[in-house]
């Protein structure tokens, strides 16, 4: 069986960042200040969760950078939605 391409296996960051926005919406409206969200790598099978601040989440994404855990990375971070 061939491995799938890189291009095949190119999560939707569109969709996790969502998820994401979503998470901390509702930690907002419920006054958290600590989230756990989803790793944004490139990785399609990554499913690690990332504790981080509601405020240094929010900083990442007025940047346009993704949310990483520990080690992971995107293919292209300059392309990131």
């Amino acid at each position: 069986m061939k491995a799938p391409s890189s291009d095949q296996r190119t999560p939707d960051r569109t969709l996790i960042r969502g998820v994401n926005e979503h998470i901390a919406s509702v930690a907002w409206a419920t006054d958290l200040e600590v989230i756990d969200v989803l790793c944004e790598c490139a990785d399609s099978f990554c499913i690690q969760e990332v504790t981080i601040a509601r405020a240094r989440f929010e900083e990442i994404v007025e940047a346009g950078k993704p949310v990483l855990a520990h080690g992971h990375r995107v293919e292209r971070p300059a392309e990131f939605p």
